[in-house]
């Protein structure tokens, strides 16, 4: 924010401004009101950067003073075309064709999916799930496993449990994670947690292993919905 007022002070502005939704204290959408409120954006562009559980449609985006946004991880390519848009100021655009709609989104029905569950029931529901959506899927049974899996298919998104024998979730996590940092792969798999447990210090577990986000066991169809079609 000083950084934001320095500038102004001194006749200058910050092309671009990458703002974190989630932030101690305030939100996004709470830092950039007072941005406007102060009169300290001017030609500044806002992008707002949020995780994919943070899911926002166009008109929220848009009515919280943010030109577009991008869901973290950051792919490079994502950030160069975002940037590329924002020089070229075809902002509008842009946020309509990436963000989500009020009542979730169609996504990328050719996403290939692994399930990583030990419980058959909880693979059915899961399953089940996804076909409702337009989706497919293939199971795991336990890290170990979907970690071989992983390794032949390579899956754009890995749905995680927590508590697994042979190797639970959170040693699988970090496995594929060493396998991509080791081998230089390029690709990097998004792995969301599947878990009841979500106090604090278990999400930042989690995260920590290399996991992505985190779903709630059970699950809402809608919260599926937007947590698929946030992903490219």
């Amino acid at each position: 924010m000083e950084l934001m007022r320095d500038a102004i002070d001194n006749n200058r502005c910050f092309d671009i401004a990458l703002v974190d939704f989630q932030m101690p204290g305030k939100t996004g959408f709470d830092f950039a009101s007072i941005l406007i409120k102060e009169k300290l954006i001017r030609d500044t562009k806002l992008i707002l950067l949020s995780s994919i559980s943070d899911m926002f449609s166009s008109t929220q985006i848009k009515e919280a003073g943010f030109n577009t946004f991008l869901y973290k991880p950051i792919k490079l390519s994502q950030f160069q075309d975002v940037i590329f848009d924002v020089v070229n100021h075809s902002i509008n655009d842009n946020v309509e064709k990436n963000s989500i709609t009020e009542n979730g989104t169609d996504g990328n029905k050719n996403l290939k999916i692994l399930i990583v569950e030990d419980n058959l029931i909880n693979q059915k529901v899961a399953t089940i799930a996804l076909k409702q959506l337009g989706y497919k899927n293939e199971v795991a049974n336990n890290g170990q496993e979907a970690y071989e899996m992983h390794l032949k298919a390579k899956y754009d998104l890995i749905l995680m449990d927590i508590q697994m024998p042979v190797l639970d979730g959170v040693g699988a996590a970090k496995k594929i994670r060493d396998y991509e940092e080791k081998n230089k792969t390029g690709k990097r798999v998004l792995i969301v947690a599947m878990t009841a447990n979500a106090m604090k210090t278990d999400v930042e577990l989690y995260l920590h292993s290399g996991m992505d986000d985190v779903i709630l066991k059970p699950f809402k169809q809608d919260e599926l919905s937007r947590l698929l079609g946030g992903i490219a």
